[in-house]
């Protein structure tokens, strides 16, 4: 009988995330949040036309598996509850856009891509959500000043096995 081998070769990892939940004037309101584990540009394109469709500001940026696609602009539930519905069905995936990673892995891009979309100025932009991604990135969004509104963010932590 062969002996098994202990390796440590596997541990648990901590993250810091951001969640998808907010209050502006003790209102909930939801972002909308997406992750792709594929770097194929069309898969990129299908997600972010979601964000596109219903004329929202966002931004993304390349992860080691893919990307994060994150809006700042704050919905109702119906609202957000109808994108995250189109967001499973467009990925096919059991990524639930309740929590997003905020901290960088090694891997990830330093380059932050910014769309807005909301032409006619519909949506009230999280200038909370807005600045922790001005200061990850070390850049400034141009977002309609009129739109910014200070909301209270969630942050949780989740443990990601890894293999050493």
């Amino acid at each position: 009988m062969k002996k098994m081998l202990k390796t440590n070769r596997f541990r648990y990892v901590d993250w810091l995330a951001v969640e998808a939940g907010t209050s502006y004037q003790n209102e909930p309101y939801f972002f909308l949040l997406d992750e792709i584990d594929s770097f194929d540009h069309d898969e990129l394109k299908k997600h972010i036309s979601v964000f596109a469709e219903r004329r929202l500001t966002f931004f993304w940026y390349k992860t080691n598996k893919g990307y994060h696609i994150i809006s700042p602009s704050i919905l109702d539930l119906k609202s957000w509850d109808s994108a995250r519905k189109e967001l499973v069905r467009v990925a096919n995936n059991y990524f639930h856009h309740l929590v997003l990673r905020i901290e960088a892995k090694p891997n990830d891009s330093h380059d932050l891509f910014f769309e807005n979309q909301d032409i006619l100025q519909k949506h009230l932009v999280s200038a909370s959500l807005v600045q922790l991604y001005e200061r990850k990135f070390q850049v400034q969004l141009n977002v309609v000043p009129k739109q910014l509104v200070e909301t209270r963010l969630i942050f949780t932590h989740y443990a990601q096995p890894e293999l050493l």
